[in-house]
């Protein structure tokens, strides 16, 4: 800009010459302020001017001329000359002739396209949540039989119970449960001699009544249970199943999953001398089999005092081991009365 005389232009207290590129600049970015005064529209463009050369880089830079470098074509579609046009002009852009329109077709467009694939995949989850609803609705107040024609009971007389066999490893567990089994009738004598001859030729001889529950190669050849095993037979007034829970303490989630299933629990502990401490030890599982039955729901407990024919069937073994347990029954959270003490022999079935 050059310094003109004060005289020269009474409107023009600065003395400031506008030049035609200048003045087209102005009437073409800023429009409004066309009216306003010389000093006013000479300060706009110094500031236009420092705003265009900080961010030259950022932004396509406009020429004096009024040409844009940089526009993009959605930009040119909407009638803006560049992004220097959209960032830095007026709140008001006027756009080239036809601009608005193109910009609605554009608008249009692309609600349309967006209607088609709402279309192509279906109703939304939120709209197949409410016609759920609907249906619910619907369907909320009427009746229904739960007494139907067609509806037969399977057993009227026999009510079923579940008990569930636990203890340290090696108490015997598998063998009370073969052996009910044999006696129940549940298991052929053709069954019982193959796993006789089983168990022999393995070197087990009594374990032939564990083969009734542990069925699995790795089961015999290990001699422990590592699956629960499942059973069933009936009594004139009873319908029971009986799980086989494992003793090892590798296997505690196998015997979660019987203890779960069971109405009844059966803690089962060897009257032999050192199996009962063993199991009752910190490291036994008799402590923690008695608490996971408490805490998945086992109200009543059976404690199996097994291989009393190994003690001759000793009152002093058995109050001894009584003496021990209760009190740490009580704590668990049993009391006296839902505790059933009963001395068996599980190879021999005595007293089962």
């Amino acid at each position: 800009m050059e310094q003109k005389p004060e005289s020269a232009n009474e409107g023009n207290p600065m003395g400031f010459e506008m030049k035609e590129e200048q003045w087209n600049f102005i009437f073409k970015f800023y429009p409004e302020y066309g009216v306003a005064p010389y000093d006013m529209m000479t300060w706009l463009y110094g500031q236009a001017k420092c705003n265009e050369d900080m961010l030259d880089e950022q932004y396509g830079k406009p020429t004096l001329g009024g040409e844009m470098a940089g526009g993009s074509d959605e930009e040119e579609n909407l009638g803006i000359d560049s992004k220097y046009d959209k960032g830095f002009g007026p709140k008001k852009q006027t756009m080239k002739k036809g601009a608005a329109q193109k910009a609605s077709d554009i608008a249009d467009a692309k609600q349309k396209k967006l209607e088609d694939l709402k279309k192509v995949a279906g109703p939304s989850r939120t709209d197949a949540q409410r016609e759920e609803q609907k249906v619910m609705k619907a369907y909320k107040d009427k009746d229904v039989n739960v007494n139907p024609d067609d509806l037969v009971e399977v057993d009227k007389v026999r009510e079923p119970v579940s008990m569930c066999f636990i203890g340290h490893v090696d108490a015997g567990k598998s063998t009370i449960s073969g052996q009910m089994m044999y006696m129940m009738g549940v298991v052929d004598v053709r069954t019982i001699e193959k796993y006789k001859q089983e168990a022999r030729d393995k070197g087990r001889d009594s374990w032939w009544l564990a083969y009734v529950m542990d069925v699995s190669d790795e089961e015999k050849s290990k001699g422990k249970t590592v699956e629960v095993g499942r059973a069933q037979f009936d009594t004139p007034t009873k319908k029971y199943t009986i799980f086989d829970a494992p003793g090892h303490k590798n296997y505690v989630p196998n015997m979660i999953m019987g203890a779960a299933m069971a109405d009844i629990g059966g803690l089962v502990i060897s009257a032999r001398k050192g199996e009962f401490e063993a199991g009752f030890e910190k490291e036994g599982q008799t402590r923690e089999h008695a608490q996971l039955a408490q805490s998945l729901g086992v109200q009543k407990l059976v404690i199996i005092v097994n291989k009393m024919d190994d003690c001759k069937w000793s009152k002093t073994r058995w109050d001894e081991i009584r003496t021990g347990l209760t009190p740490f029954l009580n704590k668990t959270g049993y009391k006296d009365e839902d505790l059933i003490w009963v001395p068996i022999s599980g190879m021999t079935g005595d007293n089962i």
